[in-house]
């Protein structure tokens, strides 16, 4: 029946669904009775749907991903506990993997060319593990901070999805899935921020509440009437503005110049960039800007100056859309009138210091002498630092408002894994993360489209420098998904030659 609907037909309607989604979050939110059926519900509609159609079921799971945040759009509660919706679905997803490993002994992960930095991969996180039980680094904190890896587990699932699907029918359920939800995303920020800077902040506390405790994100007061909502999943909203920026340049090193070729990747940009705007996030401009400065420096062919201005140009137009689109949103006349004076200098101070961004240096050199201490083979999970904070939240959180701070998750990612991993372990990590992009590089300069996959892989990587995403679900998800994808077919070449 779905293949008789128009394409725009099924994005709205998908679209729809996704609101639906929200909307029940906010039941479960309200009513944890319900919301625990649900989470469950959806669980249970997985495992169905991921028998009789994986590579479909696999998609589902990026979807969380960029609709989910940290995994508590749904929850199942029962008493003191408390189980994400991701969570759920991991174990769901954990369990058919294993099933389908165990049922075939030709299962296409064996002969995979990822399969030994996988295995490599998953040496470093025993030995991060091994190694904080060793240096008596809290119970409670190893185990929190080893299951933001876990999602790593999955990747024979991702990689099996991709084989049984192919390039084309995984392009075809991402413009149908994905696509909608990264707009979702936008649409949902736009609304939380008109929300915020148009009615008293009073009437939408179970707003902000809902929020918060779904650990969808974060909603502060910029200055100015100016509110900054920002989720962890604005790092999709990245990536699929990386992936607008490497089909514009695709489009225009080609020479093709006339206006749809141009304008069908800078519409499908435009909202991602909006959210990234809206979101004051300025490690994912990081991450967003070094890609779009790699995406014609490592194209195929040399630079063309023609090719190069237009680029320019587009994005130039891109960006001076993107925040006058948010700038309008929060001073939308109607119905209702602004309650400040929201303006650009709120976008301007994000380039200055400000309490987030002094937090990050006061821990740096701490950090930096407790890496020194086991510089070769780390300290392993759970290994914490002791800072003075200058993070208001983390200040009134502190006895007298010292702001001394201790803990075991850093702003700084890499310094993160080298503080537990150690050098060696570490190398062997990132080996894991960049063989793919390595790949994704080569089809990239022979002028595969497919090859875009690397360049938001690169905004991943930037990104991680100062917000980790590495060491969680958000990051580690993106990396198998794009990961598994430019590796599509990787796979027969390799049994083939065996």
């Amino acid at each position: 029946m779905l293949s008789r609907v128009s394409a725009p037909a099924k994005f709205w309607l998908v679209l729809a669904g996704f609101a639906l989604v929200d909307c029940l979050s906010m039941l479960g939110w309200g009513w944890p009775v319900a919301g625990s059926v649900l989470a469950v519900a959806l669980a249970v509609l997985w495992l169905v749907l991921a028998a009789r159609n994986l590579p479909l079921a696999v998609v589902l799971l990026v979807v969380e991903l960029i609709l989910g945040s940290f995994g508590y759009l749904l929850s199942f509660e029962l008493g003191t506990t408390r189980l994400s919706l991701r969570l759920l679905l991991f174990v769901a997803a954990f369990a058919v993997m294993l099933y389908r490993l165990a049922s075939n002994r030709h299962h296409v992960v064996f002969s995979h060319p990822w399969i030994g930095w996988f295995v490599g991969a998953l040496a470093t996180l025993a030995w991060a593990a091994g190694s904080g039980y060793y240096h008596w680094n809290s119970l409670a904190n190893l185990a929190l901070d080893a299951n933001g890896y876990l999602y790593l587990l999955l990747l024979p699932l991702f990689v099996e999805a991709v084989a049984l699907a192919g390039r084309e029918r995984l392009l075809w359920y991402a413009r149908l899935l994905l696509v909608p939800a990264v707009v979702w995303l936008t649409l949902r920020t736009l609304g939380l921020l008109y929300l915020f800077t148009h009615l008293p902040a009073g009437s939408l506390t179970w707003v902000y509440q809902w929020y918060r405790d779904s650990s969808l994100g974060e909603i502060t007061s910029a200055g100015g009437g100016f509110f900054r909502v920002f989720s962890q999943s604005h790092l999709y909203s990245g990536l699929a503005a990386v992936v607008g920026f490497g089909w514009l340049w695709h489009r225009l090193a080609a020479g093709r110049y006339t206006m749809r070729d141009i304008l069908l990747p800078t519409a499908y940009s435009l909202l991602p960039t909006i959210a990234l705007v809206a979101s004051l996030s300025r490690s994912l401009w990081l991450g967003v800007a070094a890609a779009w400065l790699i995406t014609p420096l490592l194209a195929w062919r040399s630079i063309k100056f023609g090719s190069w201005a237009r680029y320019v140009l587009v994005t130039f137009v891109l960006l001076a859309a993107s925040a006058g689109a948010v700038l309008m949103v929060a001073r939308l006349p109607w119905p209702l009138a602004p309650l400040g004076a929201a303006g650009a200098q709120v976008f301007a101070s994000r380039f200055g210091a400000e309490p987030a961004g002094q937090a990050r240096l006061k821990l740096l050199p701490p950090l930096l002498k407790a890496v020194q201490q086991r510089p070769l083979i780390g300290s392993g999970f759970g290994a914490t630092v002791t800072y003075f904070s200058t993070d208001p939240r983390l200040v009134h959180a502190t006895a007298g408002g010292s702001g001394l701070t201790t803990t075991y998750a850093f702003e700084w990612g890499y310094l993160d894994l080298w503080y537990k991993f150690g050098l060696v372990s570490m190398v062997l990590y990132l080996a894991f993360l960049l063989r793919p992009w390595f790949r994704g590089l080569g089809q990239w300069r022979r002028g595969e489209l497919a090859g875009a996959g690397a360049l938001a892989l690169t905004a991943l990587y930037i990104t991680h420098l100062t917000t980790p995403y590495l060491n969680h679900p958000l990051g580690i998800g993106a990396v198998l998904a794009l990961g598994a994808f430019m590796f599509a077919g990787a796979e027969k070449s390799a049994r083939r030659s065996s």
